[in-house]
Parts: C-alpha cells; sequence; structure tokens
C-alpha cells in the first residue's frame, strides 16, 4: 500500500541528498555516547527534512520512535531512547499543522547478540516493564496499515507482537536449543565496570529509565490490536528464534 502519492523512491531521493550532512561546530561531542546522539538526530532530521521537501503531496510519513528520558531530568544517559525522541520533537515544530498526517510507533527489534548468549546479563529486574517483543519485517507493514487506515493523526502506536520478560526469554531460548543457560544480573555499578568508555554507564541508565517507566514512557499505550491488527498473523517470539540461525553463539 502506497503511503504517499508521489513516489517513495522520491522521499529517499531526498533522505540520500541529505544523509551526510556532517555536525556543526556548536554540536562537538564530549563522549562517543554523545557523538552517536547526535548523529541518529541528525539522520532523524534528514529524514524529516526529505519528507519536508514534498510535504505538499505527502499523505503520510510514518515514524518509529522511543519514549522521551529527557522529559524526566532525573535520567541522563539514555541516548538511544534520547535521539530517536527528539526526532519527534523537530518533526512536531517542523510540521507545524501538518503534523495532523504524521503517525508514530514505537518498538524494539529482537536481538540476536546479548539476549540469545548463554550467560545472559542484564541490568534490570526480572519483574520490571516487560520488553515489548516485535519482528519488523513481519510486523512494520501490518502496524503502519492499521495505522492508516484505523487510526486517527498523532496515534503513537506501542509496536509489539507481544511483551515478554529477559529471562524469560532465555529459558525459552535455551529450551528451543536444548542448551543450559545461566542469567546473571548486574548492579549499575557492575555494568560500569564490566562494559567501560561509557558503554557500561548508557546501558545502566537506560535500564534504570526502562525500569521506572517502561519502554513507552509510563504512558499509557496504545496497541496494534485496538487498532485491529491481528497479532496471530505476526511473528511470535518462539518463531523468531527457530528462524535464526545461533551457530555463532553455540559454537563459541
Amino acid at each position: 500500500m502506497p503511503l504517499c502519492r508521489p513516489s517513495t523512491q522520491e522521499v529517499w531521493d531526498q533522505v540520500r541528498a541529505r544523509f551526510d550532512n556532517s555536525l556543526t561546530a556548536t554540536d562537538t561531542p564530549t563522549t562517543w555516547n554523545e557523538a552517536c546522539f547526535l548523529r541518529e538526530f541528525q539522520q532523524g532530521k534528514n529524514i524529516i527534512d526529505a519528507a519536508a521537501q514534498i510535504a505538499p503531496r505527502l499523505e503520510i510519513l510514518a515514524l518509529s520512535s522511543l519514549s522521551n528520558a529527557m522529559s524526566n531530568s532525573k535520567h541522563t544517559w539514555v541516548w538511544g531512547f534520547d535521539s530517536k525522541a527528539q526526532s519527534v520533537k523537530y518533526l512536531t515544530s517542523k510540521a507545524g499543522e501538518g503534523a495532523d498526517g504524521t503517525i508514530i510507533f514505537r518498538s524494539i527489534i529482537p536481538s540476536d547478540t546479548d539476549e540469545s548468549s548463554i550467560k545472559e546479563t542484564y541490568t534490570e529486574s526480572p519483574t520490571c516493564h516487560l520488553p515489548p517483543c516485535v519482528n519488523p519485517p513481519t510486523a512494520t507493514g501490518p502496524f503502519v496499515e492499521a495505522l492508516v487506515l484505523r487510526a486517527p493523526p498523532r496515534t503513537t502506536m506501542h509496536g509489539t507482537s507481544g511483551p515478554m520478560q529477559f529471562n524469560k526469554y532465555i529459558k525459552l531460548w535455551s529450551q528451543l536449543q536444548g542448551v543450559k543457560t545461566a542469567v546473571q544480573a548486574l548492579t549499575s555499578n557492575e555494568a560500569v565496570s564490566l562494559w567501560p568508555d561509557g558503554f557500561g554507564i548508557e546501558l545502566a541508565k537506560t535500564a534504570c529509565y526502562i525500569r521506572e517507566s517502561g519502554w513507552d514512557g509510563a504512558k499509557v499505550p496504545f496497541l496494534p490490536e485496538q487498532a485491529g491488527v491481528d497479532l496471530n498473523a505476526l511473528t511470535d517470539v518462539a518463531s523468531y528464534i527457530k528462524s535464526v540461525d545461533w551457530s555463532s553463539v553455540l559454537n563459541r
């Protein structure tokens, strides 16, 4: 289903023309974490600016994002969330009244790295806000279709095919792979010691934010099924695990 009356290619031609914009002198980062934040934020702005070039003919702009940790000054270093959320803020300021035609959905992509490790480590309580799982290749289309056809403008969908605790994910993974696993919960200080150079502190701070506010920023989420998405038609966690080649994990 086309999302805009001009060609989608026209949008991406605009994106590619802007994608290599360099950071300005005033955007000089102090850490690599901040550098990544600035780069991802710039990429988000590039996409929005590209869409603005054909705004009179653009019917729908669907943007994937995460909740805004910056809205709560208690949490810092949550760069991965903030870079995406700042893109949404930029979209709102850029679009003005045109923002009525925008749609945003949030999701988390299944990973074949940390969650699949034989020894899983994480910095959040197993009873915290459940991580939303989704397989983008099979879910993005139904999510966007539902938002376009069956949801009002400015709807923010919590894009997930179902939540699952990390420890249950590991248990399911181990059962399907026929191996034994162990789960190790880390404190924030342990995470900082284990992963130096800023990665550990960002991971720990992000986990603290998620533990308190969840992936949706402590807001009541609008779920795909509320827009008529058939969750049974999406890839569930077990099917995803079965579809992945885990040999690099199992053989190390």
